[in-house]
């Protein structure tokens, strides 16, 4: 658009001021929405899940019995584990991944990653990455989440093949997963 047709609107919108309180409402709702959603979609990332915080403290009093219990029970429950949250809608999803010591990293693949995005050249590599406590087989990730969501995804795991792209493999631990007939139907 040139200066003559910005000069045209401006005189047309100072002339219509029912377009000019419409387009700032609409602004300003953008504008809030945007500072309302964007810091809760970066918080989901690293929200702390109070089972693993507890987990945490026990193994660095010693208690190695702690960790087989943890396996046990989300075993039993099942994964991801899923926690409450202050929002009534909304849960606090943890994604676990069980890996053996050959294992260097885990990124959880899905569609959450998008939420992440932090940036206009975000480091894409990344988003998803699974933190590991150290010295256990533990890896994690959680997200703040809506109670409805359902979102298909897997796990891509380095460290354990000799070379070339992370291995993908579906959640061990969850029986509710989606498990595609074909490879290229795959999340």
């Amino acid at each position: 658009m040139g200066p003559v047709e910005r000069a045209n609107n401006l005189a047309f919108m100072l002339k219509h001021p029912k377009i000019i309180m419409t387009w700032l409402r609409n602004s300003i709702l953008i504008v809030c929405i945007l500072i309302l959603v964007l810091p809760a979609a970066k918080a989901q990332n690293g929200a702390d899940s109070q089972t693993l915080i507890d987990l945490k403290a026990t193994l660095r009093l010693g208690d190695t019995g702690a960790l087989t219990a943890f396996w046990k029970k989300i075993e039993t429950n099942a994964a991801p584990l899923v926690e409450a949250h202050p929002h009534d809608d909304s849960s606090l999803v943890t994604f676990l991944f069980r890996g053996d010591p050959t294992v260097s990293s885990v990124r959880l693949s899905s569609g959450l990653n998008s939420l992440l995005i932090d940036g206009i050249e975000p480091d894409f590599s990344s988003l998803g990455t699974l933190a590991h406590v150290p010295e256990t087989d533990l890896w994690y990730i959680s997200f703040v989440l809506g109670n409805d969501i359902r979102i298909p995804y897997l796990f891509e795991i380095s460290g354990n093949q000799k070379e070339g792209a992370p291995t993908e493999v579906l959640d061990p631990l969850n029986p509710l997963v989606y498990k595609p007939e074909h490879d290229r139907l795959r999340a």
